[in-house]
Parts: structure tokens; C-alpha cells; sequence
């Protein structure tokens, strides 16, 4: 995220090639505010894990380019995005492919993590359709964030997603499914995108859960 960012800076600063460059960071740079309902682009950043730093320094480096080298840049700060044919490495595709297992198998029960965390869930065609705005219309070397603006707790998500199946499922924890530093809440305030880019959602949740499922 930092090193491929960075070379990919300095070919565009050598060759002087005009053009906008959009970022794609993480939501997960801001690290644990809990205390706040969301957060904005100017509540600082406190990353927790490696892969959250790598994306914050990206981040650096792409705005300090803007101002060393004049380049056209943003930087998008997506939340949890989801949709279909989104590997099971995320957690809504995985709860998905469980939960549709156990349906065709006659399960009684699926493995889950921390049910607690909350997060801001924002379909992937809305998320897409942002990055487009953003290099069309976006404010040079600025912040985005891209979210929904709504906290759901991750057993309301899949509570959810069993009552659009039609099925009866248990949830057991599974300890190897919890991280071991965990993001109690993570909801992020877009007003700034829906001022500049008159952003608007276009898929619900009920929606963006049937397509995945």
C-alpha cells in the first residue's frame, strides 16, 4: 500500500503526466474512536494494525505530493463496502456462504466472531460509483469519506440476512474468528461527499444482502 503508492507517485512526478490521481485508503485508519456517534475527515487517525498504518502512510504520501509537485490527487476513505461475488475473505461473504451452506445442508448452527462491533455498510456499486465522482468532480488534494452514514452491529447484520433466508440458525463463537484487536465502532459521516458531489446511495441494505446472498 505504501511502497507500490509511492512509485507509482514518482513515475507520474518524472514524467510530469497530467492527470487526477484518486487514492483508495480504508476507513480503518481511523482506528477506534468509540466515543464518537462518526466520524469525519478531520477526526485524526489512529491506526491498529499493520495494514491500516500502510494505507494512512499512502495516504501521506499522496497529498505530500500534491503540494511538493502540484499533482492532482484524492484520497477516498471507504467504509465497509459489500455486494456480490465479494470473496469470503470479508465477513459479509462469509457469513453469506455459511449461512447458505447450512441452508442447503440442514445446519442448525454457523461459527461467528465479535458480534458486538458496529459498522457502516455501503453496497459496492454505490462505493465505485463514488470513486467516478470523486475523479470527475472531487476537490483536488482532499479527504473523502465514502459511507452510509448508519451504524449496524454486525449481529443485526446477520440476524438480517437468516430472516431473508427464511431460516433457523445458531450462532456460535468461534475464538478463532475474533480479532485479537478489534474496532469496537466504525461509522462514517459523508456529508462532506454529498455536499461536493450531491452523492446519494443508491442500494439499500435489504437489497445489497439479497443480491449477496
Amino acid at each position: 500500500n505504501a511502497g507500490g503508492t509511492l512509485n507509482i507517485l514518482r513515475a507520474i512526478a518524472t514524467r510530469n503526466v497530467k492527470l487526477r490521481f484518486v487514492y483508495v485508503s480504508s476507513s480503518e485508519v481511523y482506528g477506534n474512536h468509540k466515543e464518537l456517534d462518526k466520524v469525519d475527515e478531520k477526526v485524526s487517525p489512529m491506526p491498529l494494525s499493520p495494514y491500516a498504518a500502510s494505507k494512512l502512510c499512502g495516504e501521506t504520501f499522496v497529498l505530500q505530493y500534491g503540494r511538493a509537485y502540484g499533482l492532482d490527487a484524492i484520497v477516498a476513505r471507504p467504509f465497509n463496502h459489500i455486494g456480490p461475488n465479494q470473496s469470503d475473505n470479508f465477513l459479509v461473504a462469509a457469513i453469506a456462504r455459511r449461512l447458505c451452506q447450512a441452508k442447503r445442508d440442514g445446519g442448525s448452527s454457523i461459527p461467528v466472531g465479535n458480534l458486538d462491533a458496529v459498522r457502516d455498510f455501503l453496497d459496492v456499486r454505490d462505493v465505485v460509483r463514488a470513486y467516478v465522482d470523486l475523479a470527475l468532480k472531487g476537490e483536488a488534494n482532499s479527504l473523502y469519506n465514502i459511507s452510509s452514514g448508519r451504524g449496524v452491529m454486525v449481529l443485526d447484520l446477520i440476524n438480517r440476512m437468516i430472516d431473508l433466508l427464511g431460516v433457523e440458525i445458531k450462532l456460535t463463537t468461534d475464538p478463532t474468528l475474533v480479532r485479537p484487536v478489534e474496532v469496537a465502532r466504525l461509522v462514517g459521516d459523508s456529508s462532506k461527499l454529498i455536499r461536493d458531489l450531491d452523492f446519494e446511495a443508491k442500494f439499500s441494505l435489504d437489497e445489497t444482502l439479497l443480491d449477496v446472498l
